[in-house]
């Protein structure tokens, strides 16, 4: 079963945010929604939360949000992005994807596509835990053989005086 994510919704029309808040929450998975208003806000939350996926619009207050994808793929960042903007802004978008974006929604957010992207999500999550868990099954597997031929030729009894 996958463990439940933490969904961080960068967007500066808060009644917005918080109506997408409100819809994720009815989506199973998402343990912990947080919202923030602006990049600053953005980047204190994710360094603080790390969450698993991110819901970042394009232009905010104090920058753009394609801005902070590029950081993020900078510092490797294992979380995942939505990118969201308007849709004569195709430019960008193709931007995001190059930069490998989980997928984007245009706005104004249908919230039947937005169900079916959270959904792709979690089941993709599921499917990369599932493979690291046979990865790590099959390691052992491989492993203990060798571990139990290395305990036999390099333990020796302690001599007791």
């Amino acid at each position: 079963m996958t463990a439940p994510l933490t969904l961080l919704i960068v967007e500066d029309e808060t009644p917005l945010a918080e109506m997408h808040a409100e819809y994720i929450r009815h989506i199973p998975g998402f343990s912990q929604i947080l919202l923030a208003g602006n990049l600053a806000q953005a980047r204190m939350m994710i360094e603080r939360f790390k969450p698993g996926l991110i819901l970042l619009d394009n232009y905010l207050p104090d920058g753009r949000g394609i801005n902070l994808l590029h950081e993020l793929v900078q510092a490797h960042y294992p979380g995942d992005v939505v990118f969201t903007t308007a849709a004569s802004d195709m430019e960008t978008v193709s931007e995001a994807v190059r930069c490998g974006v989980f997928d984007y929604l245009i706005k104004p957010i249908a919230y039947e596509r937005l169900g079916q992207t959270l959904t792709r999500f979690r089941q993709r999550k599921h499917m990369r835990e599932s493979i690291d868990s046979a990865s790590q099954k099959q390691m052992m597997r491989c492993l203990m053989p060798m571990l139990a031929v290395n305990l036999k030729t390099n333990c020796r009894p302690a001599l007791i005086p």
